[in-house]
């Protein structure tokens, strides 16, 4: 059984970035990431209201409260899973 811990990456985006802008900064994170697995990918609330919410990438997107009144994107990855 692994103890490795999950990491987060986190970004904060106020209004200064469109959705489209906002998926292009996931994609960087997912390739600067691709030696882990991305778990998912939490949302602050206005976020989500604008629209960021179900999968990206076939990774579940989730509202997280605890990430008001900041406007954030979290990506939670763990380990590589072995195929």
């Amino acid at each position: 059984m692994s103890d490795q811990t999950p990491t987060y990456v986190e970004r904060e985006v106020g209004n200064d970035l469109s959705n489209d802008e906002v998926f292009a900064w996931v994609d960087q994170a997912l390739e600067q990431n691709k030696n882990m697995t991305a778990i998912g990918i939490n949302v602050s609330n206005s976020l989500h209201q604008r629209g960021l919410a179900g999968e990206y990438r076939r990774v579940k997107i989730a509202m997280d409260p605890s990430l008001y009144p900041r406007d954030v994107v979290r990506i939670q990855f763990g380990p590589k899973k072995s195929n």
